[in-house]
């Protein structure tokens, strides 16, 4: 005779079936900067040295710092970019609102750096004409790559 083993179905009421609840807390996320608790991370002092900081407390004098080196040097790139466009623009300045307007820029295509046209998509490094563009991507290519963790 072959051993045979009965199985019995038991229906068992729901509030029974939980054998454990984990409750977590659910972080708050903050509605405003002052509204986080502890900052760390980098920032830029006054001579454009990149600072390391731990357990700030947001406060109005507390808004410059990153939450990492890449982004903080990234920043002082764009200060330094942002004055050597103008000069190379010589005070040109692109109209976003004009579909019309061809602007050339200097922007990631993914990995890779590249020199196109735009209309009315905002780019950072924008110019007057593509020799400018050239010029400016021939000369500075080091600075923006320094920037792209921002662009």
């Amino acid at each position: 005779m072959k051993n045979v083993i009965k199985q019995q179905v038991v229906e068992i009421p729901a509030w029974k079936r939980i054998a454990k609840i984990i409750f977590k807390d659910i972080p708050k996320l903050p509605k405003n900067y002052l509204d986080i608790y502890s900052l760390k991370g980098f920032y830029v002092d006054s001579f454009g040295n990149i600072r390391h900081i731990r357990n700030d407390i947001a406060s109005e004098s507390s808004k410059n710092i990153f939450s990492n080196e890449d982004e903080a040097k990234a920043a002082v790139a764009m200060a330094q970019l942002t004055q050597l466009k103008s000069i190379y623009n010589d005070g040109w300045e692109p109209d976003w609102t004009s579909d019309n307007t061809i602007k050339v820029c200097i922007y990631f295509n993914g990995k890779n750096l590249t020199l196109g046209n735009a209309f009315s998509h905002r780019r950072f490094l924008t110019f007057k004409n593509s020799d400018v563009a050239k010029e400016f991507l021939e000369n500075f290519r080091d600075l923006i790559m320094q920037a792209k963790p921002l662009l």
